[in-house]
């Protein structure tokens, strides 16, 4: 059973306007999927500064174009001096197919059987596995993903900039 805000978030109602915060943007390992609330490292975060506010924006298979959104959205009334940034390589992986199973990328090896696994990073190897062309398709994907997500990483940094707030990534298994 997970509880959200009237936001939608795993937190606490957000106040309308909160002194300077701690903020994470993250994806399902963010929210705290399959874990208890106590257990997420959102969580654990809180317990180690419980001096300070600290808000969970986070959102399963959210990328950077939800991020940006949600950010954009919060940053006034949360107030962020910092930044957490939290992203899933599987939720990066999916745009990266997604984007490049939808256009017409030249050579790319992708039959309907791996149409079907186009979300899997195990996929991906396959791919590389079938030889050259399949690597040669898979770094025509990165690009369409990078060009993809490109806004909407500006518009993150951008906004912290604006607020004065630091950015730090966090990479978690």
């Amino acid at each position: 059973h997970i509880e959200t805000n009237r936001q939608g978030f795993r937190d606490k109602n957000f106040p309308m306007q909160s002194e300077p915060s701690v903020v994470l943007l993250g994806d399902s390992v963010g929210f705290g999927k399959g874990v208890h609330e106590d257990e997420r490292f959102f969580s654990l975060l809180k317990q180690e500064f419980p001096h300070l506010p600290f808000y969970n924006l986070s959102l399963q298979g959210c990328t950077a174009d939800c991020m940006a959104a949600v950010f954009e959205k919060y940053v006034q009334q949360l107030n962020p001096t910092v930044v957490l940034i939290q992203a899933s390589s599987n939720d990066i992986d999916q745009t990266l197919w997604r984007e490049g199973v939808s256009m017409d990328v030249p050579d790319k090896p992708i039959s309907p059987f791996m149409q079907w696994h186009a979300n899997s990073y195990l996929s991906q190897w396959l791919q590389v596995a079938i030889g050259t062309s399949a690597i040669d398709s898979l770094d025509t994907h990165s690009h369409m993903v990078e060009a993809h997500y490109q806004h909407s990483l500006d518009t993150l940094f951008k906004l912290a900039v604006e607020h004065d707030a630091s950015v730090l990534t966090i990479d978690l298994p």
